[in-house]
């Protein structure tokens, strides 16, 4: 076993895609520095991260090319789907509703207590870990306000959390959030205490918080333990379950990140296509073979068919009609990509060539 004190661990080789990522973001730094657009009227000026459009066709990858843009300190807006309960901020809320409610959890209290909702120092919480006075942090947390050794961020956590904690069973879920946001100057905290690229983020994923008291299960919640419940099994859930990041409303000055869906009716001057060589489909293990024309009164033909084994001879016509559309599909969202862009296009991708892929299209088209 390696020694973690004295020997450093050894670093697995940076893949293919980190090293697009990375050369991603150096390329963003780089028209910063030298590049220049031309506004509707003609007018030339520096280039500004707003000027930049980042598409995806899907956000898989996504967190790879966003923690390059973070490294390099690029300001970036982006919503992802499905991962607003496993940000920071959102895990912060959940802390302290799970804490509202077992005031005996020392681990919920030591992550609020740090995070920007109260802000204590290092020095706060072994302060309150070195009490040689048996009992949970909340009651070491009461005797340090009442000695007088606290500090006034301690101070501050200590009013604040008594008086949510007298109002978690008897007010409704949304109105408890509205108060803590409240009280607590959440939206401000935040800002405050994070870099300027993620502000309008934050502020973005805390209001989509608040929804969820709302819009899940249409509010209805009969004990703040039951709504915590709820959230702990859609943290679990897939994609189309789990609630989506905050949309982002103004811009400033960040690099948009956006789907390729998304972007549609979107321009930018500046559009860098990501991930751009990636041929793989998600598969269908089992779906609907369906051909009905448009003017039929009823479909020509209609199954089910699981894996490419019982698919059967008799039905290749149709599957070929399918991967045919599917191809023109593919070829119709190459052309929206590449049409948001006013006056530069680049496209990166990574792994061996395929000819196959938007990559290799773009890269053939541009050598004839």
């Amino acid at each position: 076993m390696r020694n973690p004190l004295q020997e450093a661990r050894i670093e697995q080789a940076t893949g293919e895609r980190e090293a697009e990522a990375q050369q991603f973001a150096a390329g963003i730094a780089d028209i910063m520095a030298r590049w220049s657009v031309h506004d509707a009227d003609g007018t030339a000026r520096r280039a500004e991260y707003r000027d930049i459009m980042v598409l995806v066709r899907k956000r898989t990858h996504l967190r790879v090319y966003e923690s390059a843009l973070r490294t390099h300190r690029i300001p970036f807006l982006t919503s992802r789907r499905g991962g607003m309960l496993d940000t920071l901020e959102a895990e912060d809320i959940q802390a302290l509703l799970t804490f509202l409610i077992t005031p005996f959890a020392d681990l919920e209290l030591a992550q609020v207590l740090r995070s920007p909702i109260f802000a204590c120092s290092d020095g706060d919480l072994m302060q309150l870990s070195q009490d040689e006075t048996d009992g949970s942090w909340w009651s070491r947390l009461q005797r340090c306000v009442q000695s007088g050794a606290a500090s006034a961020e301690l101070s501050r956590a200590h009013r604040l959390l008594n008086n949510w904690l007298d109002r978690a069973d008897k007010l409704p879920v949304h109105d408890l959030l509205d108060r803590i946001y409240f009280e607590g100057d959440l939206l401000h905290r935040y800002e405050a205490a994070l870099p300027a690229e993620m502000v309008e983020t934050i502020r973005a994923n805390l209001q989509a918080f608040m929804e969820i008291a709302l819009n899940v299960d249409a509010g209805r919640y009969p004990s703040l333990p039951r709504f915590l419940a709820e959230l702990r099994e859609l943290r679990t859930a897939d994609n189309n379950e789990s609630p989506d990041e905050g949309k982002v409303g103004e811009v400033g000055n960040a690099v948009r990140i956006y789907t390729v869906h998304e972007a549609k009716g979107l321009e930018a001057p500046i559009v860098w296509l990501l991930d751009a060589n990636d041929t793989q489909r998600k598969p269908n293990n089992y779906d609907v073979l369906l051909d009905w024309p448009p003017n039929a009164p009823q479909p020509v033909h209609f199954s089910l068919f699981t894996d490419k084994r019982g698919r059967g001879a008799k039905r290749a016509v149709y599957f070929d009609a399918d991967e045919n559309y599917m191809r023109r599909e593919e070829m119709n969202l190459l052309y929206v990509a590449m049409t948001r862009a006013k006056q530069a296009l680049l496209v990166s991708g990574n792994g061996e060539l395929k000819e196959t892929s938007w990559y290799g299209r773009i890269s053939a088209a541009g050598g004839r």
